[in-house]
C-alpha cells in the first residue's frame, strides 16, 4: 500500500510477530482514558515496538469496522534517526512501514480492542471512516487545547494584571517624557536625529582605500567612504516622531483581565461552554492576552532609552568626528540634558512613575 506515509525507507525483510502480538484482546469495550493514551505514547516513545505493547491487537480490522482515533504517537528519535519503522496490522502486519510522520491509537468499539496502525493505513479498508475519525480527533485536539489554554492562563491573569498595571503608570510618564524629548531634539535643538537612529543603530562614517579600475583598465587605489555600526540605541523609538501616546491602549485589556478576574467559578464556566461559546471566548482572551503582553513588552523597551549606559552611547557617538550629526545627551538632576552641545543642551524632566518596576509576567 502506498499511503502518505510510503516514502519512508523501510527493510523489505519480515519480523517476527510474537503470539502475543496476534491475540485477541478484546478488553476495551468502554473508551480508554487518558491513562491509557498516556501509557501507550510513552511506550513507543521510549523505544518500544508499537506491536509489542501489552494492549495491542495486530491483526486486520474489518473493513466496515467502526474507528475512533483516541490520540496519534510518535516513534522515539533514535528510531526515526535510524529509519527502523514501525509494522502495520491493517497493511503491513510483519515488514516495516511507517513511523516518519506519527501513527495512530485506533479504537475499535464494535471489538473492543485497540490497533496502533499507520496514519493512513485504514483509508485503504474505509476511506469515509478514516476521514471521519481524523477530523473528529483534529476536532477533539482543538477542544482540549482550547480548555487547557483558557484554564492556564486564567491562572496567570493575576501576575499578567501586576504587570500590566505597572506598565500603564509608566506609559503615561513614556508619553509625558516622549512629547518632551521630541519637542527639545526637533523643535527648540532643530536636530534632525530620527533618520540617524531609526533603525536601533548608532553608524559612523569610515573612510577606506578602494580598488577601482581606471579608464585605462589598471587598477587604482581611491578613498571612499561607507557606513560602520558603532552602537546600538535602545528605546530607540521614544525619539519617533510618529509615536501615538501608549496610555490610552491600556484600559481596554486591564477591564478584560478584571473581568476575567471576578469569575469565582472559571473552571465550571469553560467546561459548560459548547464548541461556538468556547472558541468564541478562546479568541477573545488570546487577544487581551497578546495586547497586553505586547503593551508591557513595548514600555520595558521604550524604558530602556534612559538606561545610563544608552545615554551615554548616544553621547559618545554624537560627539565623534565621523558622526552624521552633533548631539550631546547627559542624565543631570532628574532630567535629561539633550542639544547639539552641552552648553546649547536643553533640560527635559523624567516623570517619577519612569522609574517604577514592571514585575515580570508569567510566559
Amino acid at each position: 500500500m502506498k499511503g502518505r506515509d510510503s516514502g519512508e525507507t523501510r527493510s523489505a525483510d519480515e519480523i517476527y510477530i510474537p503470539e502475543s502480538s496476534r491475540f485477541l484482546k478484546a478488553d476495551y469495550s468502554e473508551e480508554p482514558g487518558r491513562e491509557i493514551i498516556k501509557e501507550i505514547r510513552e511506550f513507543v516513545a521510549n523505544g518500544g515496538e508499537p506491536h509489542l505493547w501489552r494492549g495491542h491487537t495486530h491483526n486486520r480490522p474489518p473493513s466496515d469496522a467502526r474507528v475512533k482515533y483516541l490520540d496519534d504517537f510518535s516513534l522515539s528519535d533514535e528510531r526515526r534517526r535510524l529509519k527502523r519503522w514501525a509494522v502495520c496490522p491493517v497493511c503491513h502486519p510483519s515488514t516495516r512501514h511507517y513511523g516518519k510522520r506519527p501513527g495512530m491509537i485506533a479504537w475499535f468499539p464494535d471489538e473492543g480492542i485497540i490497533r496502533l496502525i499507520g496514519p493512513d493505513c485504514f483509508k485503504t479498508l474505509n476511506a469515509t471512516g478514516h476521514k471521519e475519525a481524523e477530523e473528529e480527533l483534529q476536532r477533539r485536539k482543538k477542544r482540549d487545547r482550547e480548555i487547557d489554554f483558557l484554564l492556564q492562563s486564567h491562572a496567570k491573569f493575576v501576575g499578567i494584571l501586576r504587570s500590566l498595571t505597572a506598565s500603564h503608570a509608566v506609559a503615561s510618564a513614556l508619553d509625558t517624557f516622549g512629547k518632551d524629548l521630541r519637542d527639545a531634539v526637533y523643535n527648540r535643538a532643530d536636530i534632525d536625529l530620527w533618520r540617524f537612529v531609526r533603525a536601533g543603530f548608532l553608524n559612523v562614517k569610515q573612510e577606506y582605500d578602494d580598488l577601482r579600475p581606471s579608464r585605462t583598465g589598471e587598477a587604482i587605489i581611491v578613498k571612499a567612504e561607507r557606513e560602520v555600526q558603532y552602537g546600538t540605541l535602545r528605546g530607540h523609538n521614544l525619539l519617533n516622531p510618529r509615536l501615538k501616546n501608549l496610555e490610552p491602549r491600556f484600559e481596554a485589556p486591564k477591564q478584560a483581565l478584571n473581568h476575567y478576574l471576578r469569575d469565582s467559578s472559571w473552571t465550571e464556566r469553560v467546561e459548560r461552554l459548547n464548541d461556538a461559546q468556547r472558541e468564541a471566548l478562546y479568541n477573545d482572551m488570546s487577544t487581551v492576552l497578546k495586547t497586553a503582553r505586547e503593551l508591557i513588552d513595548t514600555v520595558k523597551t521604550l524604558k530602556e532609552f534612559l538606561l545610563p549606559v544608552n545615554i551615554a552611547t548616544l553621547r559618545a557617538w554624537g560627539q565623534k568626528p565621523e558622526a552624521p550629526v552633533s548631539i550631546y545627551a547627559r542624565l543631570r538632576g532628574g532630567a535629561l540634558r539633550i542639544g547639539p552641545a552641552e552648553d546649547r543642551a536643553f533640560a527635559v524632566a523624567i516623570p517619577q512613575d519612569m522609574d517604577r518596576d514592571i514585575p515580570e509576567y508569567p510566559r
